[in-house]
């Protein structure tokens, strides 16, 4: 197995993996090795992706007991498909190490599940060890103090300047409707819309940035970012 670092060669392992489909659109790829797990999640490839990202009404995380974490409602219904066996990997009693990447909405999966096993490991004090790789997703959770614990120590998320992804759902924006894509339903929340409700969105983990500062040319193509990481981070093996 590769050795899971921030570099080109690792982006470039990531995105070839044999990705298996969910119910609600979700790619993945999962593989135990002895007492390592490795898990990959794809970036948008389809019409239920896009929807997926464009859904981002943010409403309540509530896999935690008593928290009020919010999260970008389209890929929090992706991350819930896996979210069990994930699960079931961690108190299986046979892993001990995890590794998580993912590219564009495969990385802010990546920070979901990233934050969710850190949460339990910290919370049931299990002797696993989990670290993941954000490469240009965009944000996914609301302000938490809760995330940012569970991930501290945890995430590296790998931004380029120039990527417009990165930077969606802006930090602060105004959030006025609930968007479904099959069957189409697009709702729109009239009281936010009078009172302007704005919503949130933070960044988790350690942020590195990478590429050029100015904002042109738009940088998103997987040929793209694999040429800011070898500018970066050179060639690892």
């Amino acid at each position: 197995m590769i050795d899971w670092e921030i570099s080109k060669e690792h982006f470039v392992f990531i995105r070839s993996r044999p990705f298996v489909h969910t119910e609600h659109g979700l790619d993945y790829w999962m593989e135990a090795d002895n007492d390592v797990l490795y898990i990959v999640f794809q970036e948008s490839h389809d019409d239920d992706d896009w929807a997926a990202d464009l859904n981002f009404f943010p409403e309540r995380f509530d896999i935690y007991p008593g928290s009020k974490i919010k999260a970008h409602r389209g890929l929090a219904e992706q991350y819930m498909d896996v979210r069990q066996i994930i699960m079931d990997h961690l108190y299986g009693g046979k892993i001990k190490h995890i590794f998580i990447a993912g590219y564009s909405l495969g990385g802010a999966i990546t920070t979901a599940a990233v934050q969710d096993i850190g949460f339990h490991v910290d919370r049931d004090n299990l002797n696993v060890m989990v670290y993941g790789i954000n490469y240009d997703g965009p944000r996914f959770f609301g302000p938490s103090n809760l995330v940012k614990k569970s991930v501290k120590r945890r995430l590296d998320t790998v931004k380029n300047h120039c990527d417009p992804v990165v930077h969606l759902p802006w930090k602060i924006m105004p959030t006025f409707f609930y968007f479904r894509w099959r069957p189409f339903k697009l709702t729109i929340d009239w009281k936010s819309l009078i009172t302007g409700r704005l919503t949130r969105w933070d960044d988790f983990g350690k942020i590195i940035w990478m590429g050029n500062l100015w904002p042109w040319p738009i940088k998103h193509l997987p040929e793209q970012i694999e040429q800011s990481l070898l500018k970066k981070f050179g060639v690892r093996k």
